[in-house]
C-alpha cells in the first residue's frame, strides 16, 4: 500500500463528510505527485482512474473544499506556530528544520553513526549560523555550520571519561555568547564549560561527586543558559531544579513535583516550564519555589493527549507550549488556555523517516533574537 491508512480511513461512518473529502483530496494530491515524479502521470491516466460515476460537480467541489481547507490549515498552523522549528530526530540520525506548514527546509544527517545514535539535542548558536548538538550515546558534542552542513568542531573522543576532551553521557550542549560550550555531563555529575581550543575552563559541581546538595549535582540532565549569565539546572536523582549564577552560587533550588524532571526552561515571566520524562508523562509550569501554576497531563491511555517520555518543553513567543513527545514520535504545540494540541509534526505512535514522520525526537529549538526565518526551500 503506497499510503498507509489510519483508523479513520477504514471507518467512514465515524467521520464527517468534510473529513472524508479532505482525505480523498489529500490521497489524490499525493498520488498525482508520485506519478509526476515517476514521469508516468498524464491527464488521461488520471481521468481513467477517477470513479466514472462521480459527477463533475462533485469532483469540482472536492477540489474547491480541499483547497480552501489547505489554506485554512496553513493559516491555523501559522497561528499556532510562528517560526521554523529545529528538531533533533535522534532515531533517524538527523537534525531537521521544519516550517509551520510542515515543510522540511534544512537537514543534517549523521551518516557515520550507528542507527539511533543521532543528536538527542540541537540548539542554534548565538547568531543562528551554527548548531550545537550532543550525541549522548557516543560521548561527543559537535558544532555544525548551518550553511555548509559541515561539522566544524567536536569535543569528545567517543570514549567515556572525565579528563580533557572526555565526557560521560553529555546532554543539553549550548554555545554561550563568548563562544564557549556548556554541557550537562550527566554521569560525571557536573556542568562543564569548554573553550574552543577544547579545554575545560570552568565547571559547576564536583566530578564524580553525585550529591543533591548545594555545590553538587546528582546526574544533571539539563543546564539551560539564561540571558543574565545564569544556568537553570535539572537533576535526575533527587528531582532538583536549581538556578545558579555565573559563579555557581544558588539563586534558588527546590525539589520538583515530578518523577524525572527534564530540561527546565525559563519563561519571560521568570517561571519554569519543565517536562516529566515518564511513560505517562506531563508538562508543568512552576514558580521558583516549585509550586504548580499550570499542568498538561498525565492523561490515560485512551487520550490523544497522552505523553510518552516527553523530554523537553518550552514556551514559545506566542505563549503556546512546544514539546518533544519522544516515544510518541512527534513534536507538539499546546494551547495553554484550552489544553488542546494545536499543531503536530510526526504521526502519533508511529516512527518513520518519510516527510511528516519522526523517530524519537529528543530535542528542539528555534531562532532567537528576532532573527527571521531563512528563505529556504523544501528539502527534496
Amino acid at each position: 500500500m503506497l499510503y498507509p491508512l489510519s483508523y479513520g480511513d477504514i471507518c467512514p461512518f465515524s467521520v464527517s463528510l468534510e473529513y472524508l473529502i479532505i482525505k480523498v483530496q489529500g490521497r489524490l494530491r499525493n498520488f498525482m505527485k508520485l506519478m509526476q515524479s515517476a514521469k508516468h502521470f498524464s491527464d488521461r491516466f488520471l481521468l481513467r482512474h477517477l470513479p466514472t460515476r462521480l459527477p463533475a460537480v462533485l469532483i469540482g467541489a472536492l477540489v474547491l473544499i480541499g483547497t480552501a481547507h489547505s489554506q485554512a490549515a496553513r493559516q491555523s498552523a501559522h497561528a499556532a506556530l510562528e517560526q521554523n522549528i529545529l528538531i533533533a530526530d535522534r532515531g533517524n540520525n538527523r537534525i531537521i528544520e521544519v516550517t509551520p506548514d510542515k515543510q522540511i527546509v534544512w537537514e543534517f544527517d549523521f551518516t557515520d553513526r550507528q542507527i539511533g545514535h543521532g543528536a538527542d539535542d540541537a540548539f542554534f548558536a548565538p547568531g543562528n549560523k551554527q548548531i550545537v548538538a550532543n550525541l549522548e550515546q557516543d560521548q561527543v558534542i559537535v558544532v555544525i555550520d548551518y550553511e555548509t552542513r559541515k561539522i566544524v568542531w567536536q569535543y569528545g573522543t567517543g570514549v567515556k571519561g572525565s579528563d580533557n576532551n572526555e565526557l560521560h553521557t553529555p546532554d543539553d550542549a549550548y554555545m554561550l555568547p563568548d563562544g564557549t560550550i556548556s554541557v550537562a555531563d550527566i554521569d560525571n555529575c557536573r556542568i562543564a564549560i569548554v573553550s574552543q581550543d577544547k579545554k575545560l575552563v570552568r565547571q559547576y559541581g564536583k566530578t564524580h561527586k553525585c550529591l543533591s546538595q548545594p555545590g553538587y549535582y546528582n546526574k544533571p540532565n539539563g543546564a539551560t543558559p539564561l540571558s543574565d549569565g545564569h544556568f537553570l539546572i535539572t537533576e535526575i536523582v533527587g528531582q532538583r531544579v536549581t538556578e545558579v549564577d555565573a559563579n555557581g552560587n544558588d539563586v534558588y533550588s527546590f525539589q520538583a513535583p515530578l518523577h524525572y524532571p527534564s530540561d527546565a526552561q525559563r519563561t519571560v515571566r521568570g517561571t519554569i516550564i519543565i517536562a516529566d520524562y515518564a511513560k505517562v508523562g506531563s508538562i508543568m509550569e512552576l514558580d521558583t519555589k516549585g509550586n504548580i501554576l499550570w499542568q498538561f497531563g498525565p492523561f490515560d491511555d485512551n487520550s490523544d493527549k497522552r505523553l510518552r517520555w516527553p523530554s523537553l518543553a518550552a514556551e514559545l513567543p506566542n505563549g503556546n507550549i512546544i514539546a518533544n513527545d519522544d516515544f510518541n514520535h512527534r513534536v507538539i504545540v499546546i494551547d495553554k488556555e484550552t489544553q488542546e494540541i494545536v499543531w503536530q509534526y510526526g504521526v502519533t505512535g508511529r516512527r518513520g523517516v518519510l516527510p511528516g514522520y519522526l523517530s524519537i525526537p529528543d530535542g528542539l529549538d528555534w531562532r532567537h533574537d528576532n532573527d527571521p526565518k531563512p528563505a529556504a526551500t523544501p528539502v527534496s
